[in-house]
């Protein structure tokens, strides 16, 4: 029995020494596991105000022709007039408020959003090469901000 406590404390001191326990305070475990770091959080969506649009300037890609210069309201409205060659642009827009906003090019069917203060990115492909032009209608409340550019 006396051979058996002997090797069971023979195996313990070589795990601890293998582990790299020590018993000197102070001196941490070199195998000690390691803390968790807090979770990243998601950035919030802020909505700018009215009339601001240095905001949504900072979100249009470099190296794009802007068509439309970075715009911003709280009424229906007809886009300034813009021409493309091959029929093809991007449109960037954030709506605020309780209400909705519809984009109509072209007079098609207006593609409705929701001012919530969301981005949005919105491709359009027209078969009208040259003058294009865009309204907005405001459903309820909101202030929008809008630029367009050419497609990349």
């Amino acid at each position: 029995m006396h051979r058996l406590l002997v090797g069971a404390t023979l195996a313990a001191a070589i795990l601890g020494a293998a582990s790299g326990c020590t018993d000197e305070p102070g001196r941490p475990d070199p195998v000690a596991p390691p803390t968790a770091s807090p979770a990243p959080t998601a950035p919030t969506p802020t909505a700018t105000a009215s009339g601001a649009t240095g905001d949504l300037r900072q979100w249009l890609p470099d190296n794009r022709v802007i068509l439309v210069e970075p715009i911003s309201g709280d009424a229906d409205t007809i886009l300034p007039a813009f021409s493309t060659d091959q029929g093809e642009f991007t449109i960037y827009f954030t709506c605020t408020g309780t209400g909705t906003l519809a984009l109509l090019v072209n007079d098609n069917d207006p593609a409705t959003y929701p001012c919530n203060g969301v981005r949005n990115t919105v491709a359009v492909y027209t078969e009208v090469k040259g003058p294009q032009t865009v309204k907005l209608d405001v459903t309820g409340s909101g202030s929008w901000q809008l630029a367009v550019t050419k497609a990349a």
